[in-house]
């Protein structure tokens, strides 16, 4: 009897060593992908970045394409730094105004988990615009 439970507990640990390994693998592959994705936002806010990104995207043909492109792709990369300055100084003002909407009716708890998200998101946001 003990003998026909260990090809069980074999194939039991086989499985389950095989499901492991996957979703670590998985896990990993879907971080690199979101931290691709994310990157390629964050290209577009610096414009250097979103310079660098497009013309690498392009690819032109020539360096006298690659002259011709640069001072388009420099303005609309001034224009995309702006736009970004300008949402996020927007959304600052939103979320001011959402934070003293709201304190009245939270607890002082839910008023300091509120206060910590903000101030990690734009921990975050800092760090990503580097």
């Amino acid at each position: 009897m003990a003998a026909s439970g260990r090809p069980r507990l074999k194939a039991a640990l086989i499985l389950g060593a095989t499901f492991s390994l996957g979703l670590v693998l998985g896990g990993l592959i879907v971080g690199a992908v979101v931290r691709e994705r994310l990157q390629v936002i964050a290209d577009f806010r610096d414009r250097d970045r979103f310079v660098a990104r497009v013309e690498a995207f392009l690819e032109p043909t020539s360096e006298a394409q690659a002259e011709a492109i640069r001072p388009i792709l420099e303005a609309a990369g001034a224009r995309t730094e702006s736009a970004v300055a300008i949402l996020r100084g927007d959304l600052t003002r939103i979320f001011d105004d959402l934070e003293r909407d709201l304190s009245p009716l939270l607890t002082e708890e839910q008023k300091q988990r509120l206060t910590d998200r903000r101030a990690s998101l734009r921990q975050r946001a800092d760090r990503d615009g580097e």
